[in-house]
């Protein structure tokens, strides 16, 4: 769990952007196919996890927006493991 959180910590230093979202966060990061597969894979390791966490990965033409929602009883934990559209 602890590497897991590292590994959280050190992609989420990437993000070039955040905003609320109904419910979570999303982030947005630059076009780079390490992160896309780095999110995708830490996105599966944490459902396995905790499964009220839903996770959505866009890429387009303006970057990759990664998107992190969970139950309102579940939102201290998101912005605690995400940050908020303020951090």
């Amino acid at each position: 769990m602890r590497e897991r959180l590292r590994e959280w910590e050190q992609v989420i230093g990437e993000a070039t952007g955040r905003e609320a979202a109904d419910g979570g966060i999303t982030l947005t990061f630059a076009q780079d196919g390490r992160t896309a597969v780095e999110l995708a894979r830490l996105a599966v390791a944490e459902f396995a996890c905790c499964s009220f966490f839903t996770f959505a990965l866009s890429v387009g033409p303006a970057g990759m927006r990664f998107t992190v929602t969970a139950p309102a009883e579940a939102h201290d934990v998101v912005a605690a493991l995400f940050g908020t559209a303020t951090s």
